[in-house]
């Protein structure tokens, strides 16, 4: 691996050859020199630029280092420094300069969840949105954008914090709700969950009610609350107008929009998670009922990334919802997965809403509704509803 150059740091980290290159060499008393000299060394490894012309003020969009990256160091300096790490730490903060000054000022409490999106006027409702299977915003920080006026606030995964490293989506949102009472001591919340933050919404916004605070709206974007039930041959009929709708958006949107090795990955997944579940062989299986290669490609896709998803994948399937006193609207896309067309189409929320389902339909899929072009089209769908 090529040096990256020390010169011009704010933070003198000494000669490379006793910089500390390796997780070993962090620990709870580590000085931000070695913390300097660690995150220079990886950084360096991990990112696009020539690694010779990093320093600790390179900021990091412009060396070309990825979400991927960033969150799993931000997880790596948890488990060496053993202290909570927002895992946001390396979006929020530019460059090892500022990351050190952030680290310093102990701007990672146990419970500094609540991450500032988007600036907006005090008098306006603000939306708070959930973080993704991964723990952090990165697949939020479109849609966040792309509201007017109004203030928006992520609420993420920490590392390190043992309320959450494992927690159940009961025991993960009462934590939140501690967090969101102490952000916002008076006034009503819109609280929004995409995919596996839905769940995690729903339970917040629950908890929320049951302490006596009010929701103006529950955001529920293209998910569902528990596993799907078994289409009876009556429903399946029923749906085939449906199905023969979304056949050509999904040909469009899915099919023909994807790369041929991106459809392989996908049939080898299905096809590994049939045999998983012994589908097709006559000797009798434990029955597995969900898996992290069922759902994402893991390949390249760093140990501290894997092991946050499988915790809360396996919290998320085991949740079992409770009654929500509110209305839960659900926001689901107008192109649905192949088969997902002949399924309910208040996606089996109705009975956990005692204020019943309102079903709103926006454009794009699953994947890309939060991403641009289609985020500024959900974000004013969910403003039409606020205020």
């Amino acid at each position: 691996m090529r040096k990256p150059n020390l010169e011009s740091t704010s933070v003198d980290p000494g000669p490379l050859g006793s910089a500390t290159s390796t997780l070993a060499d962090l620990n709870a008393g580590s000085s931000p020199l070695a913390i300097g000299s660690w995150l220079l060394v990886q950084v360096a490894d991990q990112a696009v630029e020539a690694s010779e012309a990093i320093t600790l003020q390179s900021n990091f969009d412009e060396i070309g280092l990825d979400s991927v990256d960033r969150f799993s160091l931000a997880g790596e300096l948890a488990e060496g420094l053993s202290r909570p790490v927002s895992s946001t730490l390396l979006f929020d903060n530019q460059s090892i300069d500022e990351v050190l000054e952030a680290l310093a000022a102990d701007s990672c409490p146990e419970l500094d969840c609540i991450v500032d999106m988007r600036a907006g006027s005090p008098n306006a409702t603000p939306v708070y949105l959930l973080h993704s299977i991964a723990g952090d915003l990165e697949t939020m920080g479109d849609l966040a954008a792309r509201f007017e006026g109004r203030p928006v606030y992520g609420i993420q995964q920490s590392f390190g914090v043992d309320e959450l490293d494992g927690a159940s989506v009961e025991g993960m949102a009462e934590v939140y709700v501690k967090a969101l009472v102490a952000h916002r001591p008076s006034g009503r919340f819109c609280v929004v969950g995409h995919s596996y933050g839905a769940r995690v919404a729903f339970e917040v916004a629950r908890q929320l009610c049951s302490v006596g605070r009010e929701i103006e709206l529950l955001g529920i974007l293209d998910s569902w609350p528990t596993a799907p039930s078994p289409r009876t041959s009556v429903g399946t009929f029923m749906a085939i107008p449906a199905f023969a709708i979304n056949l050509p958006r999904w040909i469009r949107d899915d099919l023909l929009s994807n790369s041929p090795k991106y459809h392989a990955r996908r049939v080898l997944r299905r096809l590994n998670s049939l045999q998983k579940r012994g589908w097709w062989s006559m000797k009798q299986k434990p029955r597995v009922r969900f898996d992290l290669e069922d759902y994402f490609d893991l390949e390249d896709i760093p140990v501290q990334v894997v092991r946050r998803k499988e915790s809360n994948l396996r919290n998320w399937s085991q949740y079992q919802p409770e009654t929500y006193a509110g209305i839960v609207t659900l926001f689901r896309t107008k192109t649905r997965p192949l088969f997902h067309s002949l399924r309910d189409r208040t996606g089996g929320w109705t009975p956990y809403a005692d204020g019943g389902v309102d079903v709103h339909y926006v454009d794009g899929h699953h994947t890309n509704m939060v991403r641009n072009p289609h985020a500024q089209g959900l974000a004013r769908a969910i403003e039409a509803l606020l205020d």
